[in-house]
């Protein structure tokens, strides 16, 4: 009588873990990647739509202002972009003005109204704008929009990873 082997070698079992952690090594930097690429979707979004309310305040010769609101406070975001209004898809915003500063050093204990709120930034026939920094972070990634109130050009900064 002839005994089956029913048990798996120790081979094949080195070979299905070592697939398997192939596997892994190459989704795993992807899902990070693809996190990496909505925020920065977002940020480029962002400028967009101040880059044009600058333009338009310019062209049609009248203060023009670009609302700026993180998606917390929305339950869908709207099918097309709306030029003077954005939407954030995945990030917090923190706004600060030059003339909410004040205010802020007054009211540091409504940190949780900060961290999700509406950014309304107004720009003017000029070219210039009500000056702003805007801060989107989404988990460990974080941007710093910089608003010049003289040329109400929008420059932007990648600041440092926070890991947790």
């Amino acid at each position: 009588m002839i005994q089956k082997n029913l048990g798996f070698t120790l081979i094949e079992l080195i070979v299905v873990m070592a697939l398997i952690a192939m596997a892994a090594a190459l989704v795993v930097p992807r899902i990070n990647a693809s996190q990496s690429t909505l925020f920065q979707s977002d940020v480029r979004e962002a400028l967009t739509v101040l880059k044009y309310g600058r333009r338009m305040a310019i062209i049609q010769g009248k203060d023009s202002t670009v609302s700026l609101q993180s998606n917390s406070q929305q339950t869908e975001r709207p099918k097309r972009l709306n030029p003077e209004r954005w939407i954030a898809r995945a990030s917090s915003l923190q706004c600060q003005s030059k003339q909410n500063e004040e205010d802020e050093k007054d009211s540091k204990k409504d940190e949780e109204k900060k961290k999700d709120m509406t950014c309304n930034i107004t720009f003017y026939p000029e070219g210039g704008s009500s000056g702003s920094e805007i801060l989107l972070s989404f988990q460990h990634y974080r941007a710093k929009i910089t608003l010049n109130p003289l040329t109400g050009k929008a420059s932007w900064e990648m600041l440092e990873h926070e890991r947790e």
